[in-house]
């Protein structure tokens, strides 16, 4: 009986570490698929000197698609630093990870072409959507606002499809992200991303409003 109840306690352990040998296998091998088709890893991005990630955003995105024409128009005679150093690093590292890994090109701001997207970066005093709000004296906390967050589309991919990229890939990004799904229980057609990060949200928490 007890050589029994022995060999009974092997079985159930060798079948519960077989379980977790494969769990552990797929997990690993989930990551590592999405690894294969990731050109940059989170740890290149993070690992720059801040000067080193501005240069490298800059050859992406002109500086007037992160902020508004009247920040633009007062400021300048400034460097393209002076705007970026306005922004949380951590939206800027991702974002330049996103736009290396994604290899299509990203559109944020539009104004100086001609278009009518210009509050889609930082929004400011500039920009009727904070100057609405100061007048109805709400308060507002948008990462738009704290310059923790922005607005954009990917040339190839709608935002749905973009939003299900950056789950597939949450283990990977340099930081933590928000992304809202649905403005008054309507689908949104275009990508917001923050770094607003709660500490007990997923690596990227998506979320309604």
């Amino acid at each position: 009986m007890k050589k029994t109840s022995v060999i009974l306690t092997l079985l159930i352990g060798s079948f519960f570490l077989h379980t977790i040998i494969q769990c552990s296998t797929k997990s690993e091998k989930t990551t590592v698929q999405a690894s294969e088709k990731t050109t940059v890893q989170a740890s290149e991005v993070t690992s720059n000197t801040t000067k080193e990630t501005y240069n490298q955003l800059l050859v992406y995105f002109d500086i007037r698609e992160l902020v508004s024409p009247g920040v633009y128009k007062k400021f300048k005679d400034k460097s393209d630093y002076f705007f970026l150093a306005r922004f949380d690093l951590r939206l800027l590292e991702n974002l330049l990870w996103i736009r290396i890994n994604v290899d299509s090109s990203i559109t944020i701001n539009n104004w100086m072409h001609g278009g009518n997207l210009d509050e889609r970066g930082l929004r400011d005093t500039s920009t009727p959507m904070v100057q609405k709000k100061a007048r109805e004296n709400d308060p507002w906390l948008s990462g738009h606002v704290l310059a923790m967050g922005i607005d954009y589309d990917v040339k190839g991919q709608t935002a749905k499809e973009h939003r299900k990229w950056l789950r597939d890939r949450a283990l990977l990004l340099p930081h933590p992200i928000r992304l809202i799904g649905k403005v008054n229980n309507r689908q949104i057609t275009w990508v917001h991303l923050d770094v607003c990060d709660l500490p007990y949200n997923p690596k990227v928490f998506e979320f309604d409003m």
